[in-house]
């Protein structure tokens, strides 16, 4: 099991990377299965993802691999715990973090009729790897998938890591599309 987990996590690493969605060192990724908790390790590079990149650790109980995992293992902990989410992406979405600047407590797209995720897209604090950021990641992520860290990224949750990937590029496409619209109508060019 451990193999094809390790297999998904690797496969959608390299899938943030290629399609622009972060650069390699800012993100990580969790999946759990049967009791563990798989996580990227500390400064692992998502597009080049091997095997000893992914550490096992446990969901309630620290282990001598918790040094080794993500600085944000607190973060996935909690989402997983409160969410009851199997997996967890992270990535460092440069459009969906300028677009958190334009909303107070949540983002709203008008794409919303398209893909019902991005009705309500909650926008959090938190400093990196903290539990202030757990907590609020968590509570935001029990009104959906996806939620926007102010000047930090983006957490999806899902049953797959597609899932999660799906929640991502969405957002990220219509992050985009916003602040090409703003910056267009404040220079008259529609």
């Amino acid at each position: 099991m451990g193999t094809a987990v390790k297999a998904e996590i690797s496969k959608f690493g390299r899938k943030l990377v290629e399609n622009g969605l972060t650069t390699s060192f800012f993100g990580n990724i969790s999946a759990y299965e049967n009791g563990v908790l798989y996580a990227t390790k500390t400064g692992s590079m998502l597009d080049e993802l091997e095997d000893d990149n992914i550490v096992e650790v446990y969901l309630d109980n620290a282990c001598p691999n918790d040094k080794l995992a993500t600085t944000e293992l607190c973060v996935h902990r909690k989402i997983i715990k409160e969410t009851g989410a199997k997996r967890v992406m992270h990535a460092h979405t440069v459009f969906s973090i300028l677009a958190g600047d334009f909303f107070k407590e949540a983002a709203c797209f008008s794409a919303a009729e398209i893909l019902p995720f991005l009705k309500y897209v909650p926008v959090v604090t938190g400093k990196s790897g903290t539990d202030e950021l757990a907590e609020s990641v968590a509570e935001g992520l029990t009104m959906n998938k996806i939620v926007i860290v102010k000047d930090h990224g983006v957490f999806a949750v899902g049953d797959t890591l597609k899932e999660c990937y799906v929640y991502i590029s969405g957002l990220e496409f219509y992050a985009k599309a916003l602040l090409m619209k703003k910056l267009f109508m404040k220079n008259g060019i529609i």
